[in-house]
């Protein structure tokens, strides 16, 4: 549709934490490509996750004029939106349910403004699944990470995050897992961290996410 943005999103770290990056791919109405990156020294697949949405809706607050589609293959940034988590973590002070703190709260709060500022769809895809443009940020964002250009990520506080949180957002297998739970009917979910482990019922992680 005339004036459209569609844009792609992904993050990467090679360790979590460890070095990230986030990136983004653009596909303006006129079928133009642009492509936007950059990596961390330290940092966690979710923080690039959502750094790299942030600089999504930051890109099309100053070049969008109508509707902006974002693309991401992250469950939780997608469903922070469209199941209103976002505004819920607002109304109760940047607190989730049981009044613990919303991790990594510092860019929930740039990505907010933006996000009732402007027309958008969010869309999920599928991770690793061929879709051209999604495969092309995913290689962006890693590339990022590998880079020698890293720089600090400011915001990101080392074992800041609680105990629950801390092992949610281990490993990227555990990333998998969580999307599995959420996208694949998959009632229930072991997840490892060192020696511990705990297993998360659907219902149990839609809880803690909100």
């Amino acid at each position: 549709m005339k004036n459209e943005l569609n844009i792609y999103t992904d993050g990467s770290c090679l360790k979590n934490p460890g070095p990230g990056g986030w990136g983004i791919v653009v596909i303006m109405p006129d079928g133009k490509i642009e492509e936007y990156s950059k990596g961390f020294t330290l940092t966690t697949n979710s923080r690039m996750e959502m750094k790299a949405m942030y600089m999504a809706l930051k890109y099309a607050e100053k070049h969008g004029k109508g509707k902006v589609n974002i693309h991401s293959d992250s469950n939780f940034i997608i469903q922070a939106f469209t199941q209103h988590w976002l505004d819920g973590w607002v109304k109760k002070g940047w607190k989730k349910q049981k009044n613990e703190p919303v991790a990594n709260a510092d860019i929930w709060k740039k990505i907010y403004p933006l996000f009732k500022k402007l027309d958008v769809n969010f869309l999920k895809v599928k991770a690793h699944s061929g879709i051209e443009h999604n495969e092309q940020v995913d290689e962006l964002a890693r590339a990022a990470a590998m880079g020698g250009d890293l720089v600090d990520d400011e915001g990101y506080i080392p074992n800041s995050d609680s105990p629950q949180t801390s092992l949610l957002d281990t490993k990227q297998e555990n990333k998998i897992a969580l999307e599995n739970v959420l996208s694949n009917g998959v009632p229930s979910i072991k997840i490892k961290s060192g020696t511990k482990s705990i297993t998360i019922t659907k219902q149990q992680l839609e809880d803690f996410l909100k």
